[in-house]
């Protein structure tokens, strides 16, 4: 008995202790193995994490694009409203330029109509004149008088000549003026 209670004592003693190496390895390992799984978990939480921020930073890259996009079509709707007005306005300008222009030249010419056809009753009723003058005088007279009549229709054209090169300066500077003003 005592060589099979010696045994079953050693058995048990080597059981004993590959059971508390066994406890103690796996202790270990589990340490280990945890250790493990918290930096396993970190290192993913660390991963997932900065792939959130990389996400979070393109949403935000486009969220400004975006942003950007809208705000430059706003510039360039306005930036085109703008100059859309001011090609109205400078259409509108130059039109009315164009119309006062045009109501200018019409008011000029009638004024020169009306001046000359004033000019030519004057001639005629002259011519009237002189040929009654005519018959009631000379022929002496009349030839002394034709000749008046004449130096005075010579000078009255020359004085018409002269007042119309007045006249058209007159209205060269105003034209001038005006164009200037606009």
């Amino acid at each position: 008995m005592t060589h099979r209670q010696i045994g079953e004592a050693r058995d048990n003693l080597l059981l004993r202790q590959s059971l508390q190496r066994w406890r103690a390895m796996t202790v270990t390992r589990n340490t280990l193995y945890q250790r493990v799984t918290v930096l396993s978990n970190t290192r993913c939480l660390r991963m997932a994490l900065d792939v959130w921020k990389v996400r979070l930073k393109e949403k935000e890259q486009m969220k400004w694009r975006e942003m950007m996009r809208s705000k430059m079509k706003i510039i360039k709707t306005k930036r085109e409203s703008k100059l859309l007005k001011d090609a109205w306005a400078t259409w509108l300008q130059s039109h009315r330029s164009h119309v006062a222009g045009q109501q200018y030249t019409k008011q000029l010419r009638f004024r020169y109509y009306v001046q000359w056809k004033k000019q030519l009753s004057r001639i005629i009723e002259n011519e009237i004149i002189a040929d009654n003058f005519f018959d009631a005088t000379t022929q002496d007279a009349a030839k002394r008088c034709w000749h008046l009549w004449r130096n005075g229709n010579e000078i009255r054209d020359r004085e018409r000549v002269l007042t119309e090169r007045i006249e058209l300066r007159l209205m060269g500077g105003t034209l001038t003026a005006w164009r200037k003003k606009l």
